[in-house]
């Protein structure tokens, strides 16, 4: 894993979650993904600002064409855009990654972690700098809206989401109750049609 130079929250939370094992930090955007591409890391973390779009732009193109990743860290691809400077700074920070894994370990591991402990750090301070980050919604579970009763998942259009062994219908308010989520803060989505079981 290949964080930035010194510490930050955000790479303390996620080094916590995924438990690398081992931990380098250097300096040098080029380092880093130079040491992706060769395979002597997973990961390279950089969740502040710092860096600008001339400093991914290659590591990007040489990761790409060898299987690996680059995201911000809200997990939003990058944007190269000539005609507009205001584009150029990365105000969301950098995440790489380069795993026999592909977009998998990047998606369903390095990005949860990343991200757990972002909106961890904006539940302890509100007032924090990642606060100001456009965040995606949490998304657990797909779940239908339409007719369906939030707290048990039944309605007309879905008749069964999930159930636990006991029987309980696993619906939105029950994944945000025990998640610590907000009331809402699940997406749902329609079922495609009338009476699907899901």
């Amino acid at each position: 894993l290949w964080p930035c130079l010194g510490t930050h929250p955000i790479i303390d939370g996620a080094v916590g979650r995924l438990k690398p094992a081992r931990l380098i930090r250097r300096g040098g955007a080029g380092n880093k993904f130079w040491e992706l591409a060769i395979g002597e890391s997973d990961a390279y973390i950089f969740p502040r600002m710092g860096t600008k779009k001339w400093d991914t732009c290659a590591g990007e193109a040489v990761l790409k064409s060898i299987g690996g990743w680059l995201t911000d860290a809200i997990g939003r691809p990058f944007r190269y855009l000539p005609d507009d400077p205001s584009t150029f700074p990365n105000e969301t920070g950098i995440v790489a990654s380069c795993s026999p894994d592909g977009f998998s370990f990047h998606e369903k591991v390095l990005m949860p972690a990343v991200m757990g402990s972002v909106r961890e750090i904006i539940k302890e301070d509100p007032q924090s700098s990642v606060a100001a980050w456009p965040l995606p919604p949490p998304q657990v579970f797909a779940f239908s809206e339409t007719n369906t009763d939030p707290q048990t998942g039944l309605g007309e259009d879905a008749r069964d989401i999930a159930r636990l062994v006991d029987g309980t219908v696993i619906g939105p308010g029950w994944v945000e109750q025990r998640l610590d989520l907000s009331p809402g803060s699940v997406q749902a989505v329609d079922a495609p049609e009338k009476g699907a079981v899901r």
